[in-house]
């Protein structure tokens, strides 16, 4: 018998863990969660929901992606019926994608790693992208990521062996980087995760595993020629070497001012405290900053599992981190030295309830964010089939409980134009703006100024594509995209 395909909604028990009282419970169709899965013909759950990776649109919907499947859910956390009549569209042959990225043709980078390794590009409807070539070179990828000029940087191996490849914009390789297009970075380290700045470095996160109790935290640089940069810490490479056990997740993000903040699972001492999340942050230069949590570099004790799925800096400097923990999700905030924020969530910390039983795992895949709220999305486990079967979720938390109404300018209140914009931004408001800050689609800041009796924004210096740009008042704010033509 042909099996139903279709998405019902999931309401199950939870083991009480987290800030429920932070919930937002006009978010998603349970209460501040959304869970979705395949139903047999019985009305039985059977999972099949695998998602990998998510990323937040525009205009606030939400687009996931996994092993054989793209959903869209509206910013209220609902399957969003205008995309393919569903809300989701099934792939065939099955695609496994690892990554989706917001490209600066307003269109979206794929990573698929299912059959020996895929780079496609979609739009915002699930649909590919005719003027794409897709890259497809048989290999085990790991990562991607994406420059300001929409330029994408895959990490691959073979054998792990790994390697750099840089491909244009439309899919195609760029023949003048590196060696034909590829670097070489061998066999003596192991990465998982690739970050690229403004100028288009690359910073690479893994580790070196010398022995199974021998891991030591790893970053290596690559110059925009694709030559690694012998300049950045030792002949290219940031180790550890002293009181570290790396997990084997890494994140990553630049920061607006060259330093690198990282992130990974493990083990380094500090104090009582030595298994956790570690966080650290390098200099330019691949030197810890010692302004960071005192060393460069310390432990965060969330929970004894702590792998990080995603970090991103918000427009005062602040950091948020999301990751998974004992079968549950935590977010935590730090402000720019690397302490905890205590107004967000409590004491710095949003974690969930235990979403799955004893013996079946979740995971967090990362999150977004909608003004002074966090939607933190990832899956769960059920048993089905003889086998273990995921389910998706999305859980909508407030960071505090007084910003439970949200405060901010609404649609109405602002008109930016022209927009597409190609020299200067007009901004016309019923509040008297005095801040903006401008960020590209990776999150760097590339311009912010005060505004007294200017209303208008010159920003002909920015490159094509897309933006957002933080609007101040006396107590209000608001955040709006803009195209640069």
């Amino acid at each position: 018998m042909k099996k139903t395909t279709t998405f019902l909604l999931l309401i199950l028990s939870f083991f009480v863990f987290g800030q429920e009282n932070l919930l937002d419970t006009s978010f998603g169709t349970s209460n501040g969660q959304t869970n979705f899965s395949f139903y047999n013909s019985n009305g039985q759950p059977t999972g099949g929901v695998l998602f990998h990776d998510s990323v937040k649109l525009p205009d606030g919907k939400i687009l996931s992606v996994g092993v054989g499947v793209i959903a869209r859910f509206t910013s209220n956390g609902i399957l969003d019926s205008t995309f393919n009549d569903t809300g989701y569209k099934l792939i065939s042959p099955v695609g496994n994608y690892l990554r989706v990225l917001p490209s600066p043709d307003q269109h979206f980078v794929l990573l698929d790693i299912a059959f020996g390794g895929k780079i496609l590009k979609i739009d915002s409807d699930g649909n590919p992208v005719s003027s794409f070539t897709n890259y497809n070179q048989s290999a085990s990828y790991v990562d991607i990521d994406l420059d300001n000029q929409g330029n994408i940087y895959l990490l691959k191996h073979n054998n792990y062996n790994y390697y750099v490849t840089k491909l244009f914009s439309n899919g195609s390789v760029d023949t003048s980087y590196a060696n034909n297009g590829s670097l070489s970075l061998g066999n003596t380290y192991r990465y998982n995760k690739l970050k690229s700045n403004a100028q288009g470095d690359l910073f690479i996160a893994g580790k070196h595993q010398i022995s199974d109790s021998n891991r030591r935290i790893l970053v290596t640089k690559v110059n925009t020629s694709g030559i690694i940069d012998s300049s950045f810490a030792t002949n290219g490479n940031f180790l550890q070497v002293s009181g570290t056990y790396s997990g084997d997740y890494s994140q990553l993000e630049i920061l607006n001012d060259g330093k690198i903040l990282g992130a990974t699972s493990g083990s380094f001492c500090n104090g009582s405290n030595c298994f956790g999340l570690i966080v650290y942050r390098l200099l330019p230069n691949g030197t810890l900053d010692t302004s960071f949590r005192e060393t460069g570099i310390g432990v965060i004790p969330i929970q004894s599992n702590s792998d990080p799925s995603e970090i991103k800096v918000l427009p005062d400097s602040s950091y948020i981190i999301s990751g998974t923990g004992i079968r549950s999700f935590y977010a935590i905030k730090l402000n720019s030295n690397g302490d905890f924020d205590t107004t967000f969530g409590t004491d710095g910390k949003i974690i969930t309830p235990q979403i799955s039983p004893e013996g079946y795992p979740a995971y967090n895949i990362g999150f977004e964010i909608y003004e002074n709220a966090i939607v933190l999305v990832g899956i769960h486990s059920i048993w089905y089939g003889s086998s273990t079967q995921y389910i998706g979720v999305l859980r909508k938390y407030f960071f505090s409980e007084t910003l439970s109404t949200p405060v901010h300018l609404n649609e109405n209140d602002i008109l930016l134009y022209p927009n597409p914009v190609k020299s200067v931004l007009n901004i016309q408001s019923s509040k008297k703006i005095t801040n903006y800050k401008i960020y590209d689609i990776k999150g760097s800041k590339v311009q912010d100024s005060k505004l007294q009796n200017s209303e208008a924004v010159n920003v002909e210096n920015l490159k094509s594509g897309i933006y957002l740009i933080y609007l101040e008042s006396d107590e209000l704010t608001a955040i709006h995209k803009f195209i640069k033509k």
